[in-house]
This record gives C-alpha cells, sequence and structure tokens, in this order.
C-alpha cells in the first residue's frame, strides 16, 4: 500500500548539474546576461545598453541572482568612485 503525501509544499529538487542550472538561468534576461558577460561586456552600463532593452531593475536583479549563485563575480577595475565589472566564474 502506498502512503499518499498530504504535504504537497515540500518538493523535492534534483541534484543534477543541468536542472540546477535551467533552474537558475530559465528565463530569459538571465541567459541574456550571460551570453553578453561570455562576449566580454562586463560592466553595467554596457550591460544596459545591450540591443534587448533591458530595464535596469531587472538586470540588477538579475546580476544579483547570478552573483548568488557563483555564475558572476564582481571585480573592482576603478578606485576612486569604486565601480565594478562583472565576470562570468569559471
Amino acid at each position: 500500500m502506498v502512503k499518499a503525501d498530504n504535504n504537497r509544499n515540500t518538493t523535492k529538487r534534483t541534484v543534477l548539474p543541468i536542472s540546477s542550472a535551467l533552474g537558475i538561468l530559465s528565463d530569459k534576461w538571465s541567459l541574456l546576461v550571460v551570453r553578453d558577460l561570455f562576449t566580454g561586456i562586463t560592466t553595467y552600463n554596457d550591460l544596459q545598453c545591450s540591443p534587448e532593452k533591458r530595464p535596469t531593475n531587472i538586470l540588477a536583479n538579475r546580476l544579483t541572482r547570478l552573483t548568488g549563485h557563483q555564475i558572476v563575480e564582481k571585480k573592482p577595475y576603478q578606485q576612486h568612485p569604486v565601480r565594478y565589472e562583472e565576470i562570468l566564474t569559471p
């Protein structure tokens, strides 16, 4: 006899790398940010000038999210004032 799972709020997430990556990169804006970083566009201003015309709040959100998942790292390229470039991690 199989017992029904009455706790529908808990979902098991896979630990497979490809599935985890899809969970992080599954939206259009994240993929476009990664594409631009991959092609050498690294500053916020340059990322903002993309032909897709990303809204600034979405760009900032996706960079924060990608940094939190260690897909992107911020490195200072100027000290006064401090300015950062976004770089894909290995």
